[in-house]
């Protein structure tokens, strides 16, 4: 399911989030990992989660042997969720290990929709003491790290409180390459005292950074199945100030929607389109001007996201109930997004 609608919907419920915390070891797991199991005590793991689950996506529980007590994909209101977290603490307290045969229950939607039970393996499977935690992910030699955070706001430019929604905030990171940092570099040097455009392909990596929501509505993404980028204007300038400084502003206005060949079996249709106002400040390693030492930038402007516009659900489903497709967003308003290197908190010269 998408990750958000699950943090949105489920886990934000705060009676759901008391009885995670008082019977529950909460633990969240890469989708990659799942459906491509490392090696060792782990992966012994990851490969049940795999062989016992309905579709590469949903909540599954397990017993301190390792045993997969039951998977969940929806349910059917905010209340069932509840009901399913007693369920399993009931099948808990009856195999609470490998002492006893228990089978994987198996529910597209707790709890009407259930499917077959699978077998568990036979034996206990080792859990693992420690865990190896890798932290950031890393980045490419050279490569400057760069944090966004996404506000809307409200009619008075203020953001809006409720920030655990994608359509209210997001908070991402991306790494600017070398190449991009050198090209940069070379154009502004080139340029002299004068005002010169920023290098397409940096311009547009900082564009494509700033938006609302899940991943699949990136507006100037790739790869994206049937998704088509109607518009990707980007205007962003930069000029020096002293040696090592550069000023940046500019504008960018960029849309995208997903085309009906593109429907996938979530019903996905969304619609994208955004239009901001950069400006910012960019300073480069006084012994390495080649490498941008710091990145300070502000983008506002307006954002209209239409997610699951062509679902044929009843849009008074509670959410809960189709998580697969992610909740309906149908968001117009002001926003605003700040990036910064990971390297430099010094932004205090750039009007937020």
């Amino acid at each position: 399911m998408f990750a958000g609608a699950a943090r949105e919907a489920v886990f934000s419920n705060p009676d759901v989030i008391a009885r995670i915390e008082r019977n529950f070891i909460p633990v969240a797991l890469k989708a990659g990992k799942v459906q491509s199991p490392p090696t060792g005590v782990e992966g012994k793991l990851y490969q049940e989660l795999k062989r016992t689950q309905l579709v590469p996506q949903g909540i599954c529980t397990m017993n301190s042997s390792g045993k997969v007590l039951s998977w969940a994909v929806m349910f059917e209101n905010n209340k069932s969720v509840l009901g399913f977290l007693d369920h399993v603490i009931s099948r808990y307290q009856a195999t609470p290990d490998a002492a006893k045969s228990v089978t994987a229950e198996r529910f597209m939607r707790y709890p009407a929709h259930k499917l077959d039970d699978m077998a568990n393996r036979e034996g206990a499977l080792e859990l693992p003491q420690t865990h190896d935690c890798p932290g950031d992910l890393p980045s490419p030699e050279g490569a400057l790290l760069t944090k966004v955070v996404g506000r809307a706001l409200d009619t008075e430019g203020q953001p809006i409180s409720n920030a655990r929604i994608q359509d209210n905030y997001i908070e991402d990171r991306f790494d600017i390459p070398r190449s991009m940092q050198n090209a940069l570099k070379e154009a502004a040097f080139t340029a002299g005292d004068r005002a010169f455009p920023v290098p397409k392909s940096l311009a547009r990596l900082l564009v494509q950074n700033a938006y609302l929501g899940m991943l699949d509505v990136m507006p100037i993404g790739d790869g994206r199945i049937n998704a088509e980028t109607t518009k990707a204007d980007m205007a962003l300038w930069a000029k020096r100030i002293g040696e090592t400084r550069l000023q940046l502003w500019g504008t960018s206005d960029v849309s995208a929607f997903q085309d009906e060949n593109g429907k996938r079996p979530d019903d996905r249709l969304w619609e994208h389109d955004i239009s901001l106002q950069w400006h910012g400040a960019i300073e480069f390693n006084e012994d390495d001007t080649s490498a941008i030492q710091s990145l300070a930038i502000i983008a506002e402007g307006n954002e209209r996201l239409l997610w699951n516009r062509g679902s044929s659900n009843d849009k008074n489903t509670q959410d809960v109930a189709d998580l697969p497709a992610g909740r309906r967003i149908d968001f117009k308003g002001s926003v605003r997004y700040g990036m910064q290197s990971a390297t430099n908190e010094a932004s205090g010269e750039i009007e937020h």
